[in-house]
């Protein structure tokens, strides 16, 4: 769908036929940008009946602790509080359930000791399991 959404210079002009086709393009352009807000509009109200959805949702806290080998030398270990909703489904209108993550922490190479206790530390807070990746 294109829209023009040009307001060109039309004072200069004195041939009936292109202002006509000035006046004409702009018409068409309020029009679908009219069925472009309804469009927007019904998308807004679905995410608001979402949004419902997820503030009534359960949430499951995971500590994930990932060490990743970015070089041969370089590691990397990437330490947070994962909140995953609890539903039925992994995956939603092809689209893999997101859920979100809080006190991200990165840790490089000798700190691996630090890396360990901040996991600790986070499960032991809210009372979670600590899922484990790269080891």
């Amino acid at each position: 769908m294109y829209i023009n959404a040009n307001c060109d210079k039309f004072k200069h002009i004195y041939d009936m036929e292109r202002l006509k086709g000035y006046s004409d393009r702009a018409g068409r352009d309020i029009n679908r940008l009219e069925e472009i807000i309804e469009k927007l509009k019904e998308y807004q109200m679905k995410i608001h009946e979402h949004a419902q959805t997820v503030a009534n949702t359960e949430f499951k806290s995971v500590v994930t602790l990932v060490r990743n080998r970015y070089d041969k030398n370089l590691v990397k270990f990437h330490v947070q509080l994962e909140r995953r909703p609890m539903v039925d489904k992994n995956y939603i209108e092809d689209e893999k359930v997101n859920g979100f993550n809080e006190h991200y922490k990165m840790f490089v190479g000798k700190e691996r000791h630090q890396a360990l206790k901040y996991a600790d530390s986070l499960a032991l807070q809210y009372h979670c399991e600590i899922e484990r990746r790269g080891f």
